[in-house]
């Protein structure tokens, strides 16, 4: 009984690490990242467009006609 509470305990401590540490990491990266949060949604909308576009082109019948 007393090693099952200890194992649930380090459990139940490693969890609290683990949020901790990564609340720590998310503000730290808003810090440091809020600036360009403006622009990011350009970039992301960017990726957007680039991979619709390549995704719809007929990529196979260009690389045919070019190897031809």
């Amino acid at each position: 009984m007393k090693k099952a509470l200890l194992v649930y305990l380090l459990i139940l401590f490693t969890e609290f690490v683990v949020f901790f540490m990564g609340m720590g990491f998310v503000l730290i990266m808003y810090r440091v990242f809020a600036p360009y949060v403006r622009w990011m949604w350009l970039f992301g909308a960017g990726w957007v467009i680039l991979l619709s576009l390549v995704s719809f082109l007929p990529l196979h019948d260009l690389y045919s006609k070019i190897k031809e």
